[in-house]
């Protein structure tokens, strides 16, 4: 999956006092801290559960003319659109009963079957969950990401 914030600058401007290659070095930096923006906005906004394995997912990529957030790992970007679109209630398919963990004891001890773990402490059995509303993580970025770029592309008018 991939957030890119290329191409935001699409106007060409005629600029009296830059060349086309400080133009070119301005719109890169504007890319890069626009980036480096959406890349701070999803993790600060997406929730941890237990491992915070998503938040470590976020990168970003620099190309010639462009910046863009990866997500690296395929349960990773499953994740992160379970939580920008949202999903219904699961229910079991194979099982009678979904197993839902309810603290981090219970995420790890997950089909060790440990005598350990407590019903209704460490996890619960039950016949289906609760949907998940969408959190528009994608839209938020691109939106933090663009108020970024334009900032930074507001100050090279006033130079």
């Amino acid at each position: 999956m991939k957030i890119t914030v290329s191409n935001l600058y699409t106007t060409t401007r005629k600029l009296d006092k830059f060349t086309q290659t400080g133009v070119d070095k301005y719109v890169k930096t504007a890319n890069k801290l626009a980036s480096d923006a959406a890349v701070r906005y999803l993790k600060r906004e997406t929730p941890t559960r237990f491992t915070g394995s998503l938040k470590r997912a976020y990168s970003r990529s620099t190309s010639r003319n462009s910046s863009s957030v990866f997500i690296r790992g395929e349960k990773q970007v499953k994740k992160f659109n379970i939580l920008d679109k949202g999903r219904k209630s699961v229910v079991p398919r194979n099982a009678k009963f979904l197993y839902i963990p309810l603290n981090k004891r219970g995420f790890s001890g997950y089909g060790k079957k440990l005598k350990s773990l407590k019903f209704g402490v460490d996890f619960v059995l039950t016949k289906f969950s609760n949907s998940v509303p969408p959190k528009g993580l994608r839209k938020g970025a691109i939106n933090v990401a663009k108020a970024r770029f334009n900032e930074r592309m507001n100050l090279m008018k006033y130079k």
